[in-house]
């Protein structure tokens, strides 16, 4: 889900139409595969409710969204100990 959203930010840093469209569609790509994660992950692997796998799902989206404001620049390759963190916390440490 980060990697989604530096996509997106490395969208807005090309000139040409084309290399935006690349990233973009790329971007737009990670979604779609995000996406389905939700149904095959959550629903089908953990037997979670659908209902629950979407709540979780965006629950997840919006904290990737948030460390991305508050922490790409600080730490552009987070471990995954510290995103862990960062979802149970609130803070990277």
């Amino acid at each position: 889900m980060l990697h989604y959203y530096y996509c997106l930010d490395a969208e807005k840093n090309f000139k040409s139409t084309g290399q935006r469209k690349m990233v973009f569609q790329k971007a737009e790509d990670i979604k779609e595969r995000l996406n389905k994660t939700e149904r095959s992950l959550w629903v089908n692997k953990f037997k979670m409710p659908p209902n629950e796998a979407k709540k979780l799902h965006s629950l997840l989206f919006k904290k990737a969204k948030a460390y991305f404001r508050e922490q790409s620049k600080e730490k552009p390759n987070p471990t995954n100990a510290e995103v862990l963190c960062y979802i149970l916390s609130g803070e990277v440490k």
